[in-house]
């Protein structure tokens, strides 16, 4: 694929996000049907907010306001863990799959 390359792009912290997000969408495959607008819904859009506030953040010019972008990353990196933790407690997941 043939385009500009934006300056989040060349972040390796997005570059892993990037690669999580997709392990976790191919995770909640697997996961009950019930859960599709629960704890499915919710880990996709937490991981999601990684990804895009890294985004986000890469385009701010200031420091103090590139940080916070990167701080709302990282806590929603921790939910997405939350989210991880409670899979595997309701046996969706196997302990292989929570990445510790």
């Amino acid at each position: 694929m043939n385009h500009y390359t934006y300056s989040f792009e060349n972040l390796e912290v997005w570059k892993i996000a990037r690669g999580l997000k997709k392990e976790i969408y191919l995770l909640t495959k697997q996961f009950p049907e019930d859960e599709l607008n629960n704890l499915t819904s919710q880990i996709k859009r937490a991981i999601g907010s990684v990804t895009a506030n890294l985004v986000e953040g890469s385009g701010r010019t200031g420091d103090k306001d590139r940080a916070r972008f990167t701080n709302t990353a990282y806590t929603s990196a921790l939910e997405v863990l939350d989210h991880i933790i409670t899979a595997f407690d309701m046996e969706y997941i196997s302990e292989d799959k929570t990445w510790n």
